[in-house]
């Protein structure tokens, strides 16, 4: 397998390989260093998380605002 991982600010690793296979056999089996098991997600599924995260944020702030009687910014 020839791949190489990355680890980012948020302690997640990204982790590519050079072929499909290995990447379907990575993301079925997951891997377990040190014997504890961890399942792996696709890269592009993360973000989509991450980004459905900041949205229901941002609709919450605008609830809390709207309550409050503030006007939401451009930021919001």
């Amino acid at each position: 397998m020839k791949g190489h991982w990355i680890e980012d600010r948020s302690g997640r690793w990204l982790i590519t390989v050079t072929d499909f296979q290995t990447r379907s056999r990575l993301l079925h089996s997951g891997i377990s260093p040190r014997g504890i098991a961890h399942s792996l997600v696709r890269h592009d599924e993360l973000l989509l998380g991450d980004y459905r995260l900041h949205l229901r944020r941002a609709l919450v702030r605008r609830h809390m605002l709207q309550a409050l009687g503030a006007e939401p910014t451009e930021e919001d």
